[in-house]
């Protein structure tokens, strides 16, 4: 039973990132469902997930990030494994924009805040990576098209109501 737990831990640590933007995707196609009821911040908030998972396909798939950091900033050993990088985007980021969501629609719009501030921290950090390293960085281009104007509309969207 071990062995079968950890195969099937195997295949998630190498595919979570297709099934994530693939599911992503029906989200967004199913959002007027259940959304038209939600507010701007509400919106803005809920996408924020979702965009971040369209980011993690252009970091991930491939596992391009990964062999990044390894190369880059291990010398070419393995300072993040597969499970590790599953783990660090489903916790820090899934499980986190997941609590902002309820928090904003259940409690306060003002929770927004809190998902426009990884999105802009987590951005600052790997656009400043790639301008002072220079090399090749497999994931700026969301960054700056989606996730920095989607974080800087959601603060200044959200603000008041913090």
């Amino acid at each position: 039973m071990a062995a079968y737990a950890q195969a099937m831990l195997n295949r998630l640590y190498n595919s979570w990132v297709y099934g994530a933007f693939l599911m992503s995707l029906v989200l967004v196609v199913l959002s007027p469902i259940f959304t038209p009821a939600w507010n701007l911040i509400q919106l803005l908030t809920f996408f924020s997930l979702l965009i971040y998972i369209f980011h993690q396909y252009e970091e991930h798939a491939d596992v391009r990030f990964r062999i990044f950091v390894n190369k880059i900033l291990a010398d070419g050993g393995e300072a993040l494994t597969k499970a590790s990088v599953f783990w660090i985007n489903v916790i820090y980021v899934w499980v986190f924009l997941a609590v902002v969501n309820l928090a904003v629609y259940c409690l306060a719009p003002g929770w927004a805040v809190a998902a426009a501030y990884i999105l802009l921290v987590n951005a600052l950090a790997h656009i400043g990576q790639a301008f002072v390293m220079r090399p090749p960085n497999p994931d700026v281009c969301t960054y700056i098209i989606f996730l920095v104007p989607l974080a800087i509309w959601l603060l200044f969207s959200s603000w008041p109501c913090a």
